[in-house]
């Protein structure tokens, strides 16, 4: 039950970045619906930790997964491999 709600809030902190402006992963961020969905299927897995755990590890545990996802998911894009046009940008000489 512990792994199915920090599995569930780290997909709801994901979902909250792909709705950010900001992210870097979609082309357009999701609307503000799936923000509100994210925030709240992040409640209830906290109240599914809070249920399992006491209080103060259930919110140590949702402070570390949040850190965690919203510190590695702008370097997907890193990893994502390079489309058919940003490889000829590339390669194009400039002389």
């Amino acid at each position: 039950m512990k792994i199915f709600a920090v599995l569930l809030y780290a997909v709801a902190c994901f979902v909250i970045y792909l709705s950010h402006a900001n992210q870097t992963l979609l082309v357009q961020p999701l609307s503000r619906i799936y923000r509100y969905l994210a925030l709240l299927i992040g409640v209830i897995a906290f109240g599914l930790l809070s249920y399992d755990l006491p209080w103060l590890v259930a919110i140590f545990m949702s402070v570390v997964t949040a850190i965690v996802v919203w510190t590695f998911a702008p370097f997907i894009s890193a990893l994502k491999r390079y489309s058919a046009h940003e490889s000829e940008k590339s390669s194009k000489n400039s002389s």
